[in-house]
């Protein structure tokens, strides 16, 4: 009786191959999930900020009868908020970062071609958001104006409420002008948060020594490009 002899390379690659693919998976779907309700969180978030615009904006008719430190106080929650929108914002990058090193060994195992990998997942979904990569000229201050249309709005507002404090209580002068130190430094510190958060997001420039963008190909194989190396 002749016994059919296995071959232990390939029994001993197929086991290993397989758990990596469902942790893998494991993972992916993780990160995916906690994405998907960090976006939902920003969302509900900018949803209650304006709603809190909206109704505060009734209340400065009643400027003159409420003390003046408690007008300042009125766009504060809306800096607050717009604070945590862009912390969410840079949590959100850095799970986009892990989806596309997960989706880079996902695609190398699914046999995709490296053409093709820019088309799929977290980094097709970069060109629509992410104003780097988006491909036509016109479309990336479409972009930038959906993100930064909430700023201007709240910093318009924080604006209009001091110039509204200081014509109907002319005597605090102080408070306009600590409201003005306080959203000032609310602004620097906003904008710090989002040079972070930009930084934070999917790498889409090119790495030293590659002709592509990390979202694409390169032909050169640079080690310091994420997908030549994958």
């Amino acid at each position: 009786m002749i016994k059919r002899r296995r071959n232990p390379e390939a029994t001993g690659r197929a086991g290993p191959e397989r758990q990596d693919v469902q942790a893998l998976t494991a993972i992916y779907q993780a990160a995916r999930s906690e994405t998907l309700t960090l976006l939902n969180i920003n969302i509900a978030l900018v949803g209650a900020e304006l709603a809190y615009l909206t109704a505060s904006v009734a209340f400065l008719g009643d400027v003159g009868k409420l003390p003046p430190t408690a007008v300042a106080l009125v766009p504060a929650p809306l800096w607050l908020g717009l604070l945590y929108n862009v912390i969410i914002i840079a949590l959100s990058g850095r799970h986009g970062n892990s989806l596309v090193i997960l989706e880079r060994h996902m695609h190398r195992y699914a046999g995709i071609p490296p053409d093709e990998h820019a088309l799929i997942g977290s980094r097709a979904g970069e060109y629509v958001v992410n104003p780097g990569p988006s491909g036509s000229w016109w479309y990336r201050p479409t972009i930038w104006l959906i993100y930064l249309i909430a700023p201007a709005l709240i910093l318009g507002y924080t604006w209009y409420v001091l110039a509204t404090l200081v014509r109907i209580h002319l005597e605090s002068p102080s408070v306009f002008a600590g409201g003005l130190i306080g959203y000032g430094i609310a602004a620097g510190v906003l904008a710090a948060a989002v040079t972070k958060a930009m930084r934070d997001t999917p790498k889409t420039d090119a790495a030293p020594n590659c002709s592509h963008s990390v979202l694409s190909i390169c032909a050169h194989r640079s080690p310091h490009c994420a997908v030549c190396v994958s």
